[in-house]
């Protein structure tokens, strides 16, 4: 079954899936993009033979759903108008700026048997299956939870870094923990933007504590994942492309009320590439043909806001 989509947005990360969609015609009829830019519409002519729509309005009769790839103040408005249309939505994180935006759409698709996802990309690489996996029976033993995520990145005047970036790091930790933390403990500050442009923040929850850093003004390209646990730490390095994951298991251990040092091996699972984005789309997909739960699913995308808006709150 082959469902018609269309594309809002083809702008920095919109782009992306231009080719994406084309590649898959075993899912989809691509039947478009809507976008305002005169520029980016000009370059989308140059490149592609594809048509293109000034506004959602025209395509409601065409698609059976959509992609939403535009900046996240403009998610709220195009998602409800699509969802009071009964179409299937794929929003760019996060899905609003707001937990009490996010709960409005969330709703609304129940209320009107559509699909809604938010694009949180990072869940949908392999090496974080695997850790998901890995921590299936492990999670009472977790001590420590670090996700660093920096580079020299645009700065964006449409949203501050914890909406552009923290926000991937905020929906890998719900995905692997499923929890809100108990305490929150954020400091952040803007130095190139009137934003945030870094930001750190500190967790705390029932057996282990957490820490997310963030910023799009450090030389440094980091995107990492760390978990201790009583027995080992796992590292997960997405900017290496060979050994994404190392397993370290040294550990230290109490015996007769001494510390006890154990030494053991280095564990550097093999791990299969595979696009994220496609996992993504093919989830979408899959959600809307089968009626199945999609691995980015309602309840982790509130979770994601509620803790937005907590930081926001701390901050404040």
């Amino acid at each position: 079954m082959k469902l018609n989509i269309c594309l809002v947005g083809a702008g920095y990360w919109g782009r992306n899936y231009i080719k994406l969609l084309q590649s898959m015609g075993k899912y989809f009829n691509f039947i478009g993009i809507v976008e305002k830019s005169k520029s980016i519409k000009e370059n989308l002519k140059e490149n592609y033979n594809i048509e293109i729509f000034d506004d959602i309005d025209e395509t409601l009769d065409k698609a059976d759903c959509y992609i939403i790839a535009t900046p996240v103040f403009t998610h709220f408005d195009l998602a409800k108008k699509c969802l009071e249309n009964k179409k299937h939505i794929m929003v760019e994180k996060p899905l609003t700026e707001t937990y009490q935006k996010t709960k409005i759409l969330t709703t609304l698709a129940e209320e009107n048997g559509v699909k809604i996802m938010t694009n949180f990309t990072p869940i949908y690489t392999e090496p974080i299956k695997f850790i998901k996996s890995y921590l299936k029976d492990k999670k009472e033993k977790i001590r420590y939870i670090s996700l660093r995520r920096s580079n020299l990145g645009l700065i964006r005047n449409d949203c501050d870094v914890v909406i552009d970036l923290t926000c991937h790091d905020i929906s890998l930790l719900m995905f692997l923990i499923g929890e809100q933390p108990l305490e929150v403990y954020p400091i952040a500050k803007g130095f190139i933007s009137k934003d945030i442009d870094m930001i750190s923040i500190n967790m705390k929850y029932d057996n282990f504590i957490a820490n997310i850093y963030t910023s799009r003004i450090d030389n440094l390209k980091q995107r990492e994942l760390v978990i201790i646990t009583e027995d080992e730490r796992i590292t997960y390095d997405d900017t290496n492309l060979v050994n994404p994951i190392i397993i370290n298991n040294n550990n230290i251990t109490l015996e007769d009320g001494k510390p006890k040092y154990n030494y053991n091996d280095t564990v550097i699972p093999h791990i299969a590439f595979k696009e994220p984005l496609r996992n993504q789309v093919e989830d979408f997909y899959n959600s809307i043909v089968n009626n199945t739960e999609t691995t980015s699913n309602n309840q982790l995308t509130i979770n994601v806001n509620r803790l937005i808006d907590r930081i926001y709150v701390e901050l404040n």
